[in-house]
């Protein structure tokens, strides 16, 4: 019976530590072309070298861009990103990076559309 107890813990605790790590971004995007990179309010940080982001509810073909939130470092993408293809981006793990999304809508107003986001942490900026 002991046994069976520790290895049921252990199991939660393996998995609420692989679920820190998850994350979902939600963006309003306005309407037009695409062409403006629409910026979330959280900033990121990688727990590795490398982010995995994928498209979730409202994102098609959208593209996303990482910039070092401390203004200096290089740019990552714009990365091309679809429902079908998600995007590993090799970043610098303890630099915070703030997360841009830009995909067309010709709606009337804005859309919601999320991203969701692996082995990072958050913080809002």
């Amino acid at each position: 019976m002991k046994k069976v107890l520790f290895a049921l813990t252990l199991c939660l605790a393996l998995l609420c530590g692989c679920s820190r790590s998850y994350l979902v971004l939600h963006f309003a995007l306005p309407p037009g072309d695409g062409s403006q990179f629409v910026f979330s309010d959280q900033q990121l940080c990688p727990e590795k070298n490398t982010i995995r982001i994928s498209a979730a509810a409202g994102i098609a073909n959208a593209e996303v861009l990482l910039v070092p939130a401390s203004g200096n470092g290089l740019q990552i993408g714009p990365l091309p990103l679809t429902q079908e293809q998600p995007v590993t981006a090799g970043v610098e793990k303890g630099v915070w990076y703030r997360i841009g999304l830009a995909m067309p809508n010709d709606a009337g107003g804005a859309i919601a559309a999320e991203l969701h986001l692996e082995h990072v942490e958050m913080r809002i900026e």
